[in-house]
This record gives C-alpha cells, sequence and structure tokens, in this order.
C-alpha cells in the first residue's frame, strides 16, 4: 500500500525513512502502519477497564507491553508508598507515581482504542500519551522519550533545582505547587510534539474509515482535567495546613 508523506503528500514509494520530496522524517509514520482494519475496539469500556485497574484498558486495546509497565509501576508506586516515607517535593513520591499513571491508564485506553479503530498498531512508537506521562512524572524524560535530549536535559535540571528550594514556609508551598503545575504544562507539552508528527496520517485515516465509536473525547478528558485540578488544590491545602502546624509548633 502506498502511503503519503505527512508532512507535504507527497507518495512514498519505496518505504524511505526520509521523504524524498521534503526531507520529513518518516519514522513516526512507518510506526504508524496500519494493521486489521476489521477490528473494532470499545473506546468507552476501554476507558472504564482503565480507571478500574491501570493497565486493563490497555491490555483491552491489545497494547499488552504499555499495560504490563502501567500496571506494575502502578504497584510498585502504592507498595513504596506504604513501605517508605519520603521527605521533599511530592513528585519525587510514589503516591504521585500511582496517581499519573492512574490517569495515564484511562486516557492511554480510550485513546488507543480510537487508534486501532482507524487500523493502527496498539503498540507504536511516538506515544503522545506516553511522552505526555513521562514528563508529568518526572519533567524532562517525555522529551528524551520523543529524542529531544537537550530539552529533556534542561527542563529536568531546572526542576531538580527548583525542588530543592521547597520548605515549610508560604514561598515553599507556592514552590511545590508551581512544580506540579508546571509538570502538567510540560506533559501538555509533549503530547503537542508528539501528536503533530501523526496528525496528517490520523486525519487521513479518518477521512478514509468510519471509526464505530463516536464516543465524545471531552468526557475522559474533562474527568482527568477535574482530578488534576482537585490533585492541586489538595495538595495545596495539605501543603498549608502542614506549614501552619510547623509555624504553631515553632
Amino acid at each position: 500500500m502506498i502511503q503519503d508523506c505527512a508532512q507535504c503528500g507527497e507518495p512514498l514509494l519505496d518505504s524511505p525513512d526520509v521523504c524524498p520530496a521534503c526531507g520529513h522524517s518518516l519514522a513516526t509514520l512507518l510506526a504508524l502502519a496500519p494493521v486489521d482494519t476489521a477490528r473494532q475496539v470499545s473506546a468507552p469500556v476501554a476507558w472504564v477497564l482503565g480507571l478500574a485497574l491501570p493497565g486493563a484498558g490497555q491490555f483491552f486495546c491489545g497494547a499488552t507491553r504499555r499495560g504490563l509497565a502501567t500496571l506494575a509501576f502502578f504497584v510498585l508506586g502504592l507498595v513504596l508508598q506504604a513501605l517508605v516515607r519520603l521527605d521533599g517535593w511530592l513528585g519525587a513520591t510514589p503516591v504521585r507515581l500511582a496517581f499519573v499513571l492512574w490517569l495515564f491508564s484511562a486516557i492511554d485506553a480510550f485513546f488507543t482504542a480510537r487508534d486501532v479503530n482507524l487500523g493502527l498498531r496498539p503498540d507504536q512508537d511516538g506515544n503522545p500519551r506516553v511522552a505526555a506521562m513521562l514528563n508529568a512524572v518526572v519533567p524532562g524524560f517525555g522529551y528524551f522519550y520523543l529524542a529531544e535530549r537537550v530539552k529533556g536535559f534542561a527542563c529536568f535540571a531546572l526542576f531538580r533545582a527548583l525542588a530543592m528550594f521547597v520548605a515549610p514556609s508560604r514561598t515553599g508551598v507556592v514552590l511545590l505547587v508551581f512544580l506540579e503545575l508546571g509538570s502538567f504544562v510540560l506533559a501538555a507539552d509533549a503530547y503537542r510534539l508528539a501528536a503533530r508528527a501523526r496528525q496528517a496520517f490520523v486525519a487521513q485515516r479518518e477521512s478514509r474509515l468510519a471509526v464505530a465509536s463516536q464516543f465524545p473525547a471531552a468526557l475522559p478528558l474533562g474527568c482527568a482535567g477535574v482530578l488534576v485540578f482537585a490533585y492541586l488544590a489538595l495538595l495545596a491545602l495539605a501543603a498549608t495546613l502542614t506549614f501552619s502546624q510547623l509555624t504553631r509548633a515553632l
């Protein structure tokens, strides 16, 4: 099957690594090569499974390796949280890892189901959700995943340096919330970068195939946004209460 370059639309006759017309890298396009277009997966069911048990929705869609990794690190985060008490920035604690992976599991399952319904591989490289999750867990890692090494190192070093100034004070509370919010902003940026590389190809597939599920993506995305907002609010409240208790103790 002859595919077109996602950048310029030129037909690709020999499956090259770079488009001969515009020089656009085709690594992501080749990773998105269509497979079984007859297979249809329910995106709402995948989303609910991902909410119920991290990794279950990805198993349902056929993304077995990603489902195993999600479940394993989610359980690891819970176990470490129960066994180890860590001080410092909450972004380094296991409970945060479990929370981010839980959100990632549901969102990734939903959109992986939509990808499968478009005839795309569920285990594709350059996954925008994986890039976003990595940046949310450890700022900068999502850029490393996308081969943006300079940007990844700069973000990682900046966040680690700022985390050293988090302390039980009003300034520390503000900085803590800023770091958490910043990590989610970086997650959104990593998603944007990865999605841009595959946007034209996915749009082309959507125009040719009828997707079985028309379940609106706004619902899972909106739920994730509400949960992130609630998480940040609870974080700010907990940090403020801790600061108040320390102040009274002094």
